[in-house]
């Protein structure tokens, strides 16, 4: 991705000679660049006291203060900057410190300079996220509030015409006088009511793309990352890396579930009903996963014929069966199995999923599709779910009069059912 922006950077080397190689070869690279160069950490500290920076690129040994204290320092003046640490071939352990103290890259020397200008945009990226983000966050409470003034402003104009309508009851002129300015006045409510709710709904839309659209870039580079640190032989590096994309995976689809619930609660979400084969949907979403469960080792069968036809909404079956089938390869061992079947039983059709995986608790089943409770329980290799999901599905399939319920046995696996209708009711 190409920086809309210019990236304000900033270079701390004592090494001379390779500060200014660094400079001048990124300069090279892009104009997109702003970049300050020095040669000690007093002086790092000294620009970010009076200047604001994107990113830092930093050595980490120096003489006076190393990259580490150096980048602890800089985070207490400057909280949003993003970090890249530079190191020697004896320095990895360092390295792996920074990164859990918030660096969020680093490369050993000698330095591949185009692979640290993709790392500087990363980087830039990450940190115009968290900007985006937190915009959206404070517009959504202005909005909030202003939904909440209106609503009161309305309200009193209300309870203002109630007290003229009884005072207007001297005479039947006076009262339907009275009456039709009422009209007038609710007709013109309705109106703004509409325009509000028009305005609301195309405000959660523009959210949900710009979203997305942010999330494309990280996703894309985090599974690029992933798959070059597979070659490596740290250990160490290829989890870190591992881990960040799954925590990545893992904030999408919490962003999916939250942008979902959200259209649901307003009504917006439309059913749109069409004839299709059930092995081909449930195919599709499979082929969304697969990755997920070949990283776990665990073996995925779809036993549907492939003659059953079903009438339902695609996105809404789509949505109920990545949730399903996502949470059964979550909360399943590495190597072991997922089962997608389905049945007839009188003008509708059950479709199972089935997994050998952990299981769930007896006292927890009856609560799992309540928002009211917290049922919230780690996956396999630690992924931390909301209990969202189930929630969605239950409200999406009452849409199409479907069903769901589970079945769970503890470490030997759950079963969830799906039931929606195979043919449109006449």
């Amino acid at each position: 991705m190409i920086p809309k922006e210019t990236i304000r950077l900033l270079i701390v080397d004592d090494e001379k000679e390779i500060c200014k190689d660094f400079h001048d070869i990124l300069q090279e690279i892009s104009d997109d660049l702003k970049i300050t160069s020095v040669f000690s950490s007093e002086d790092a500290l000294a620009q970010l006291k009076e200047n604001t920076f994107d990113v830092m690129v930093s050595d980490i040994r120096m003489p006076e203060m190393d990259g580490l204290t150096l980048m602890e320092r800089a985070n207490e003046i400057q909280n949003e900057l993003q970090t890249i640490i530079i190191t020697g071939h004896g320095d990895i352990d360092n390295a792996i410190r920074a990164m859990r103290l918030g660096a969020l890259n680093f490369y050993k020397k000698p330095v591949d300079i185009q692979a640290l200008y993709l790392g500087i945009v990363k980087a830039w990226e990450k940190k115009d996220l968290h900007r985006r983000f937190m915009e959206s966050v404070e517009a959504l409470k202005e909005s909030h509030e202003m939904l909440e003034n209106k609503v009161y402003e309305r309200t009193a104009e209300l309870e203002k015409s109630k007290l003229e309508a009884e005072a207007a009851n001297r005479s039947n002129m006076e009262l339907n006088d009275y009456l039709l300015e009422l009209n007038e006045k609710i007709a013109r409510l309705n109106e703004e009511l509409k325009e509000l709710n028009t305005t609301k709904d195309k405000f959660f839309s523009i959210i949900a793309h710009d979203m997305r659209n942010a999330f494309t870039p990280i996703m894309r580079y985090s599974q690029l990352l992933t798959r070059l640190v597979s070659y490596e032989e740290n250990s160490k590096t290829s989890q870190i890396v591992n881990r960040l994309y799954t925590i990545i995976q893992n904030t999408y689809k919490l962003m999916e579930n939250l942008l979902n619930w959200s259209r649901i609660q307003i009504g917006v979400v439309k059913c749109n009903p069409e004839k299709m084969l059930l092995h081909s949907a449930v195919l599709n979403s499979l082929s969304l996963l697969s990755e997920s469960a070949m990283q776990k080792q665990i073996r995925l069968t779809l036993s549907i014929p492939v003659e059953y036809e079903i009438v339902t909404d695609r996105n809404t079956l789509d949505t109920v069966l990545r949730n399903l089938i996502g949470n059964a390869i979550k909360f399943t061992n590495n190597g072991g199995a997922v089962n997608i079947s389905a049945r007839r039983t009188q003008k509708k059709i059950e479709i199972c999923i089935a997994d050998t995986g952990i299981g769930i608790k007896k006292e927890i089943l009856p609560t799992l599709f309540r928002i009211d409770e917290k049922n919230i329980q780690n996956g396999t290799n630690g992924d931390r779910g909301t209990g969202l999901g189930l929630i969605i599905c239950k409200d999406l399939l009452e849409k199409m009069s479907g069903k769901i319920w589970a079945e769970s046995e503890e470490e030997k696996g759950t079963s969830f059912y799906v039931q929606l209708p195979d043919l449109i009711d006449e």
